[in-house]
C-alpha cells in the first residue's frame, strides 16, 4: 500500500493545476472506453478467478474486480471528495 500512496501522491502533485473541465472531460472520455472494454468480454472472462495481492491475496473474479474498482473504490473516493469539499 505504500507504494500505492507514493504513486497517487506524485499522481496527485503533477496533476495539481488541472481543471474541473478537464477533470470532467476526461472521466467521460475514460467512461465510454471502459464500457466499450467491459462489454467485450465473455460470461466465462467474467468468471475468470485469481487472487489478487491489494485484497490481502484473496481470490477475485473479473466481475468481482470490475465491481470493487469501478464502483465500490469510485464511490469511496466520491465521498473523501463530498467530505474534503465540505467538512
Amino acid at each position: 500500500m505504500e507504494t500505492i500512496h507514493e504513486i497517487n501522491s506524485k499522481h496527485a502533485s503533477q496533476n495539481a493545476s488541472v481543471t474541473r473541465g478537464e477533470v470532467m472531460r476526461t472521466l467521460r472520455e475514460n467512461k465510454a472506453q471502459s464500457i466499450r472494454q467491459i462489454k467485450e468480454f465473455t460470461d466465462a472472462e467474467m468468471g475468470i478467478t485469481a487472487t489478487f495481492a491489494l485484497m490481502g491475496g484473496q481470490p477475485i473474479s473479473v466481475e468481482g474486480l470490475l465491481t470493487f474498482l469501478l464502483i465500490n473504490h469510485g464511490t469511496a473516493h466520491l465521498e473523501a471528495v463530498k467530505t474534503a469539499v465540505n467538512p
